[in-house]
């Protein structure tokens, strides 16, 4: 739960609009930028990659809901 709160407030801060404007369903992740940003999100990306990319994946698509609440109409799914 709290590593959903932190990827939350990252997305909303980090990321601009542009991709989800397009109708993209990939969401590209600089490694360094989230490393400099939130390291201890880095340091179990790298342990437990799978379970983190579902968690980043679902999270993301709760944060574009909040702007976007019709998005889900277009993609289900966002894949970071």
């Amino acid at each position: 739960m709290k590593v959903s709160i932190v990827i939350i407030i990252f997305c909303s801060t980090a990321f601009s609009t542009v991709p989800f404007q397009a109708n993209s369903e990939s969401l590209k992740i600089s490694y360094l930028h989230l490393a400099l940003s939130k390291p201890i999100i880095t340091y179990f990306l790298t342990n437990s990659l799978s379970a983190m990319l579902t968690i980043f994946d679902e999270v993301t698509l709760n944060a574009i809901l909040v702007y976007y609440p019709s998005y889900e109409c277009i993609h289900s799914e966002v894949h970071v």
